[in-house]
């Protein structure tokens, strides 16, 4: 075999791989076959179901589902045990929401063992709230998490509002990250991710022995006294946040006081210049 038709043979072996690639990413782009089944009804514009009275939209984006980490993957891997039709055994709210939830833990399972040592988990378990997976990462849309500091305060927020929230943009570091800061800490800097405990709890990562090393990831030479601070804390006339509550009320009514008073001197200074002016005109 000359040259020219070995040559010929490795550009076509070259040409059937890109083809074969191709496909395969096209593929990949593909809701699956068992989805379309699924999309046929949920699809539909409009459709939706009557449950204690209220009533429960049931539709899917087809372009939603396109777009999310999981677009491989089979609608009954979230939710398992829906088969044939009508669906039996069917919950909705939050026990679908708790349903689903341990069925992302089933394939996540590295990040649910931090999750289920974390106060979301166990504020979930004992009833007091319903913090799963969706609530941060989304149903339908899920996307790889690739937040601005801004964005990950505001994710946090949408559950923690009232005096934790207005502490930390009263705080250096909230000033900060609203002004556009990358490098400021936001509440999954010092707080984690999955794995969120509250001050008390030893593992945590702003308890009194851990915030000197959470502090560390940021400013260097952390010391002892790092933890010796109180976080969170408002400036109200009463509690911890009183000092810093009546210093700022000082340091502003000492601000408009000595304005005042300049513009009051400067004014006074203008009439006298303005009439000794006068009588040496006259």
């Amino acid at each position: 075999m000359d040259i020219s038709k070995r040559l010929g043979l490795v550009l076509l072996l070259i040409l059937g791989i890109i083809i074969l690639m191709g496909s395969l990413a096209l593929a990949n782009d593909k809701i699956p076959a068992v989805n379309q089944s699924c999309l046929s009804c949920h699809q539909r514009e409009g459709f939706s179901i009557k449950n204690n009275g209220k009533e429960i939209s049931l539709t899917v984006n087809p372009s939603v589902l396109t777009e999310s980490v999981h677009k491989n993957n089979p609608c009954t891997t979230c939710h398992m045990g829906i088969n044939g039709f009508p669906h039996q055994n069917v919950v909705y709210g939050s026990k679908l929401s708790t349903k689903v939830n341990k069925n992302c833990q089933m394939c996540h399972s590295n990040v649910a063992t931090k999750y289920r040592k974390g106060s979301h988990w166990q504020a979930t378990k004992e009833g007091e709230t319903n913090v799963n997976c969706s609530n941060c990462h989304g149903e339908h849309d899920i996307q790889k998490l690739e937040l601005t500091k801004h964005e990950e305060v505001e994710l946090c927020t949408n559950c923690h509002q009232g005096e934790v929230l207005e502490s930390y943009e009263e705080s250096f570091h909230g000033k900060a990250v609203k002004l556009g800061s990358e490098e400021a800490a936001s509440c999954i800097d010092c707080h984690g991710a999955h794995q969120v405990l509250g001050p008390d709890a030893k593992n945590s990562m702003v308890s009194k022995e851990n915030v000197p090393e959470t502090c560390a990831q940021c400013h260097n030479e952390p010391r002892a006294n790092f933890a010796k601070g109180s976080e969170h804390v408002a400036m109200k006339a009463e509690g911890d946040g009183a000092p810093m509550y009546y210093t700022l009320k000082f340091f502003t009514w000492l601000t408009i006081l000595t304005v005042s008073f300049l513009v009051i001197h400067i004014v006074i200074e203008l009439v006298g210049k303005f009439r000794r002016i006068d009588q040496d005109v006259h």
